[in-house]
């Protein structure tokens, strides 16, 4: 009999803002395909930018969503089963994946001791750090439950964290040594899953420099400079941000402290997050971005950019249709966070300071 799995997490599995829950769920589908017993638990929480109503989000996956109705004391729950697995959710409206915990913690405690008890999981696959993540850690471990956590980010460089955790999983041998090195913790570094159906464009139309997740720490200021300068000398190019945790306001912002203003520029185009990354590749010509030293992706195209084509306007009209209902020119988003982008002061802490994130993304 093949082991049970509880992946529990402190936000939407479907975020389409977070490269590691999706890297998370896409696991779990591989672990149910292969015949593991698989159930999910989790938040509505997400890190996009720009909020939708997470039911409305869910049905517009095209999931049957059973809603159990609040309480005087308790949130929605959303059940759902998507690609084999059983998940539950719990509606906490618009907190941040970091915020939802203290008003909220107590109903999802109760959800989880509830798995707990009837699903009786062997393995608790999860992330998370905060002090609700380690009290469900630890109430797992009295049941027998072994822990397998996902890191995919430097936030857990702390001697003794991973005290109760029995195995570790990396995206890279990067990362792997960083925490060896650091800590002395060994992990098993494995790329992240990719369910091909969810990555590859049946139809290309390579269109765009494109940048996903405009934040400071993805390189919103070489975004920024980028587009200025590809605005200035070849308006012939056109320029996609995806929203993420960053979000058009970022954006502006990051040109205005570089004393440009970007909106300017009917060349750059602002998207909102889309839950499949193929709906991005369809029609990005390169993909760009500055994490880690970074660099510049440039897939497979027809043609180069110095042939002969049509304006950036004329050609972006005819991209791909899940971007084609959410793109906007820069100048023309409508949110007051793209138009009323302050100039602010290279001192001052406006949007882009990430001790204000919250507040600024809402």
């Amino acid at each position: 009999m093949n082991p049970r799995i509880l992946m529990a997490l402190p936000q939407m599995p479907q975020d389409p803002a977070s490269g590691a829950a999706r890297s998370a769920r896409t696991t779990a589908e591989i672990a149910a395909e292969a015949g593991f017993e698989v159930r999910a638990l989790a938040t509505t929480a997400t890190e996009r930018g720009a909020k939708t109503p997470p039911l409305e989000y869910l049905q517009s996956l095209g999931l049957e969503v059973n809603v159990t109705p609040p309480s005087n004391r308790n949130r929605r729950e959303f059940r759902f089963t998507q690609r084999g697995i059983p998940y539950t959710l719990l509606d906490t409206g618009t907190f941040g994946v970091m915020k939802w915990e203290p008003p909220h913690g107590r109903q999802f405690d109760i959800l989880f001791d509830r798995e707990l008890e009837t699903f009786e999981p062997d393995i608790l696959f999860t992330y998370g750090g905060l002090a609700g993540d380690l009290r469900r850690h630890r109430r797992a471990r009295l049941k027998g439950c072994r822990i397998v956590f996902r890191v995919a980010n430097l936030g857990y460089l702390q001697r003794g964290f991973f005290d109760h955790i029995d195995a570790v999983l990396t995206p890279s041998q990067f990362l792997a040594a960083r925490y060896r090195d650091a800590i002395g913790i060994e992990s098993t570094p494995l790329p992240p899953p990719l369910d091909l159906e969810d990555v590859i464009a049946a139809e290309r139309d390579p269109i765009f420099v494109t940048m996903i997740n405009p934040s400071v720490e993805k390189g919103v200021f070489f975004f920024a400079r980028l587009a200025e300068e590809l605005g200035k000398r070849h308006p012939e190019i056109a320029i996609l941000a995806i929203e993420s945790r960053g979000v058009a306001g970022m954006v502006v912002e990051a040109g205005l402290r570089g004393g440009f203003d970007l909106r300017r520029h009917e060349s750059i185009m602002i998207a909102g997050a889309v839950p499949m990354p193929r709906d991005i590749y369809t029609n990005s010509r390169v993909l760009t971005g500055a994490l880690g030293g970074g660099g510049i992706l440039r897939p497979r195209g027809r043609r180069s950019f110095g042939e002969r084509r049509p304006s950036a306007g004329e050609r972006s009209r005819s991209a791909g249709r899940q971007l084609q209902r959410r793109r906007v020119h820069l100048a023309a988003s409508g949110r007051p966070d793209a138009q009323d982008a302050p100039a602010c002061p290279r001192r001052s802490r406006g949007a882009l300071d990430p001790r204000n994130r919250e507040t600024s993304l809402r």
